[in-house]
């Protein structure tokens, strides 16, 4: 009879040692920082720039194990690599465009605050109202 070589390891076994306790507990601690991280991240940027994040840095390690290992795509996969470098330069060229148009609206409502000596508020408020009744 053959032995498997799956590794068991008791509960026993790991609380035992103070070293199995501290790697449990910064296990615990990894993970919710890394859930705290991406729920932050997601906060600041958008759940599409997240997601294409995700996506895209694929690509580099795609490439490195390419590379690294001698094990070269196929024909079809390389076309998918190029696919995903693609869309990941134009997400980042438009979404840059728009943050540019944001900012470039921004400073023309400032200016216009500036020149009419009504307060900003005010026209951020109006400039709000409007742009939630316009369908996207």
């Amino acid at each position: 009879m053959r032995k498997s070589c799956i590794l068991y390891v008791t509960i026993s076994e790991v609380f035992g040692n103070v070293q199995g306790i501290i790697s449990v507990f910064m296990l615990l601690i990894m993970g919710a920082l890394l859930s705290f991280t991406t729920v932050y991240c997601i906060k600041k940027n958008s759940a599409t720039t997240y997601s294409m994040t995700g996506a895209v840095n694929k690509v580099p390690t795609t490439l490195l194990g390419a590379v690294a290992f001698r094990q070269y795509p196929s024909f079809l996969a390389s076309i998918g690599i190029v696919v995903s470098i693609i869309g990941g330069a134009g997400y980042a060229f438009f979404k840059a465009r728009e943050d540019h148009q944001e900012k470039k609206h921004e400073l023309e409502t400032v200016s216009v605050a500036v020149t009419s000596k009504i307060p900003y508020t005010t026209l951020r408020d109006r400039s709000d109202s409007t742009s939630r009744d316009k369908p996207r």
